[in-house]
């Protein structure tokens, strides 16, 4: 694989990552979703698309503290069955 490709698949990942917390940012806000993303944001899967994406602790603690609505333990004992 080129060097090009492999900077475009890069990019394409990093996006995708990127995307999927947007989406999960704005599904808190829809009745039918909220659970479903509260899931995510107190899950490993924000964890992976925060690093995927390339966000620092600090930013990723940021995005939490804004949504502050979900209480994270609750919602992972909650989920966790």
């Amino acid at each position: 694989m080129s060097t090009a490709n492999s900077s475009n698949n890069r990019r394409g990942i990093v996006s995708l990552a990127e995307a999927i917390i947007l989406q999960s940012l704005e599904d808190l806000w829809i009745p039918e979703h909220r659970e479903e993303s509260e899931c995510f944001f107190c899950g490993e899967g924000f964890s992976i698309c925060a690093e995927v994406a390339g966000l620092h602790h600090s930013k990723t603690s940021g995005i939490l503290n804004q949504i502050g609505g979900i209480q994270i333990g609750k919602t992972i004992r909650k989920h966790s069955a």
